[in-house]
């Protein structure tokens, strides 16, 4: 939301298994629990805003922030991977420079960072990975831009 509606300069991020769209994540939920949302007017809008694949455009508008998407080869296609392969495809369609949208996928990873239950432990595999590659992104686009 930050990224699409401006309200702070964003010059590169790093978004670790985004909801990218909020429908598809839904739906992947209902898949898991079988049950059905009931989509109401507003709930369609708040959806609507949490679109950032039709909202890749707004994003672009706010200075084509880098943009790292990481997510867990094991997370949900439909809600998770494939809105994060659209998002970044379409950012790197609009930007015009692919070093400036990029997708990670972490293999063998779901959509949680640690395993349950979450208390202090030491840092998982997985979770080191996304670290590296939020690292080299952040050093590529604010240390290098900024030297």
């Amino acid at each position: 939301v930050v990224m699409a509606e401006g309200s702070i300069d964003v010059s590169a991020g790093v978004l670790v298994s985004p909801v990218v769209q909020l429908r598809p994540v839904v739906d992947a939920l209902g898949r898991l629990y079988d049950i059905t949302y009931p989509w109401s007017p507003a709930s369609l809008e708040v959806a609507q805003r949490l679109d950032f694949v039709a909202r890749a455009g707004d994003i672009a508008k706010q200075g084509r922030p880098a943009v790292l998407l990481v997510v867990g080869e094991d997370d949900d296609a439909r809600g998770i991977l494939d809105p994060a392969k659209q998002l970044c495809a379409s950012l790197t369609s609009r930007y015009g420079d692919s070093q400036r949208a990029e997708l990670v996928v972490i293999p063998g990873m779901g959509h949680a960072l640690a395993e349950e239950p979450r208390e202090a432990a030491p840092q998982s595999s997985h979770a080191a990975a996304v670290d590296e590659h939020a690292v080299r992104w952040f050093q590529r686009h604010l240390i290098a831009t900024n030297s």
